[in-house]
C-alpha cells in the first residue's frame, strides 16, 4: 500500500511483478517504456490509487525523474492509451490488470518475467530488463525448436552444444525483426542487456584454417566476406551470429 511520506513511496523493496514479456516487446516496438515504467510503479502501489500530489511527486521520487511533469506526462499517456482509467467523482485512477491488458493488445503469450524493485527504479536498468526478457524469449524459443527436431532427427553436435552449453545464436537481425526497429538499435539493446547481465553474448567465429598472411589472398578471393573476417591466433576466421545465454527467469502461468 502506498505511504505518504514527504511526497515519498514507501514500500516492501522486495516486492515482485510478473511482467508479461510480450507487453515488454511491445513497448519496445512503440517506444513506451517510460509509460510501462510508471504504469508497473502503480501496480506496485494498489490497482486503484488517488490521483493527488503526493502520488504524483512519490512517484517522481521513486522512478528517479527530475521533473513531475514526467510521471503527468507519462500518466496522461497511459489514460489515453486505456491502461489507467480515471474517475473524476472520485478522482480515483484504476490501474487495468495484466490479463486485461493482454487481451487489450492482442498478446496472446502468457510467460512472464519477474520484475524487482531495482529494476524499476533505474531507468536504464529497466531498459535492459525489457530487452534482456525478449532477447530470452528468443534463446528459449530456440532451444525448445532444437529439441523437437532432436525427437526427428536426433542431435546434431551444433544441437548438443546449445543443449549443453546453454548458448544459441541470436543475430542482431532476429532482434531487429522482433522488435521492428533497425540493425544498430538491436546491436545495442543486446549490448545493454548483456552490460546488466540478463544475457550473457559470446562472440562466434568460424574457421577458415587459412594463415593470416594470406589474409589478403583470401578476401581477394571472398570479397562478400571482407567485412566479416578477423584474425585469431595467427588464422582468418568469419564472424558469425553472436552465441547468446539467457540469465532470465521465466514462467507460464494461467493469468498474470
Amino acid at each position: 500500500m502506498l505511504k505518504e511520506n514527504n511526497h515519498r513511496l514507501s514500500f516492501e523493496s522486495s516486492d515482485t511483478l510478473k511482467v508479461p514479456v510480450q507487453l515488454l516487446q511491445f513497448v519496445l516496438q512503440n517506444g513506451l517504456i517510460q509509460e510501462l515504467r510508471v504504469f508497473l510503479a502503480l501496480k506496485k502501489i494498489h490497482n486503484t490509487v488517488y490521483s493527488s500530489k503526493e502520488t504524483i511527486y512519490g512517484l517522481q521520487h521513486y522512478l528517479g525523474y527530475k521533473s513531475h511533469k514526467s510521471v503527468t506526462n507519462n500518466l496522461t499517456r497511459l489514460k489515453e492509451l486505456g491502461w489507467v482509467d480515471f474517475d473524476r467523482k472520485t478522482n480515483l485512477l484504476f490501474i487495468k490488470g495484466f490479463e486485461a491488458l493482454r487481451k487489450k493488445l492482442n498478446l496472446p503469450i502468457r510467460t512472464g518475467v519477474y520484475l524487482y524493485h531495482q529494476e524499476l527504479t533505474d531507468k536504464y536498468r529497466f531498459k535492459a530488463f525489457a530487452a534482456g526478457a525478449v532477447v530470452n524469449s528468443l534463446v528459449n524459443s530456440q532451444r525448445r525448436n532444437i529439441r523437437q527436431l532432436e525427437l526427428l532427427k536426433g542431435r546434431s553436435k551444433e544441437d548438443g552444444f546449445i543443449i549443453k552449453s546453454g548458448y544459441c545464436k541470436v543475430a542482431n537481425a532476429a532482434v531487429a525483426s522482433v522488435l521492428q526497429c533497425s540493425l544498430g538499435q538491436a546491436y545495442n539493446l543486446k549490448k545493454l542487456a548483456a552490460k546488466y547481465k540478463y544475457i550473457t553474448i559470446k562472440k562466434n567465429f568460424i574457421k577458415t584454417g587459412v594463415h593470416i598472411k594470406d589474409a589478403r589472398l583470401f578476401a581477394k578471393g571472398h570479397p562478400e566476406l571482407v567485412h566479416l573476417l578477423a584474425r585469431k591466433n595467427k588464422e582468418l576466421v568469419i564472424k558469425d551470429c553472436d552465441l547468446v545465454m539467457g540469465n532470465m527467469e521465466s514462467s507460464r502461468r494461467v493469468k498474470i
